[in-house]
Order: structure tokens, then C-alpha cells, then sequence
């Protein structure tokens, strides 16, 4: 989603993604394949053999997304993003690439966390941030173009 006077995220041929592949909740690994008009695309999940045509922008964020909030604090040199016990987030799994809807039901020292994937029925302890982020969250690059251009 764009920030507010900014113009909307746009992905590119070729770009990795991460798909929500029929708007069902779980964040996957795509390449765009096709731009159509219309702010649609064509998202190849290699890892499933799936092709989604007429992917909304909206079903779609680049690998590694941050929160706009996460990458200010970031580059106002404030402290890591960190998560609270009850967030809905999207986890990582085991850091296997597919990106699922979770809860944080634990924070634990050092900047770990378990989360409930509660769709799944798994819980997962000592989950590092890095595999963690806010739902709907805006790529880095993209957040960091639009702070530039104010």
C-alpha cells in the first residue's frame, strides 16, 4: 500500500516476490512473470508449479518486507523492530520460504519469539525476528524511496 501522496507499489518482470496466492493467507515465494494493465500481474510460484494470473498489488510484497514504522524507526537509528505477545504477524516456518498468517504467544530473551500458526495447528519456538514480519507490511526499498522523495 502507498503512503500517503505516494505513488503505488509497482513490481517489475523478473522480481522476487512474495505472493498470497489466491488471496488465501499464506505468503509465498513468486516471481513476476507478467505486468498486465490495470496494476495486475502474473505471478509464477516455482516451488509449487503454480501459475496466478491478475495478481492485485495488494496480494503481493517484496521478500524481507518491513512495516513503513519498522523502517523509519531503522533509519531514525532507533532500536530493531521487535514484536508483542498477541500481534498478528507472518512467520517464516522453520525458515523454509513460505511465508504463513501467526500470533506471537511468546517473547523470549535475546529477540526471540513463538508463534501460533494457528491455521496449521503448529506452534514454533525461538523464532528470530528476521523471520517474522507485520502483516500487509511495505518493502524496505519501497518505503525508503518514498521517505527520500518527501
Amino acid at each position: 500500500e502507498a503512503l500517503a501522496g505516494e505513488a503505488p507499489v509497482t513490481f517489475a518482470e523478473g522480481e522476487a516476490v512474495l505472493g498470497n496466492f489466491k488471496g488465501m493467507g499464506d505468503w509465498d515465494e513468486a516471481v513476476v512473470v507478467g505486468v498486465k494493465p490495470g496494476g495486475l500481474y502474473v505471478l509464477d510460484y516455482t516451488d509449487e508449479g503454480l501459475i496466478e494470473e491478475d495478481v492485485p498489488a495488494s496480494r503481493i510484497m517484496r521478500q524481507g518486507g518491513a512495516g513503513a514504522a519498522d523502517v523509519a524507526e531503522a533509519l531514525a537509528g532507533e532500536a530493531p523492530v521487535t514484536f508483542a505477545e498477541g500481534e498478528a504477524v507472518l512467520g517464516n516456518f522453520k525458515g523454509m520460504g513460505d511465508w504463513d498468517e501467526a500470533v506471537v504467544v511468546g517473547v523470549k530473551p535475546g529477540g526471540l519469539y513463538v508463534l501460533d500458526y494457528t491455521d496449521e495447528g503448529l506452534i514454533e519456538e525461538d523464532v528470530p525476528a528476521s523471520r517474522i514480519m507485520r502483516q500487509g507490511g511495505a518493502g524496505a526499498a519501497d518505503v525508503a524511496e518514498a521517505l527520500a522523495g518527501e
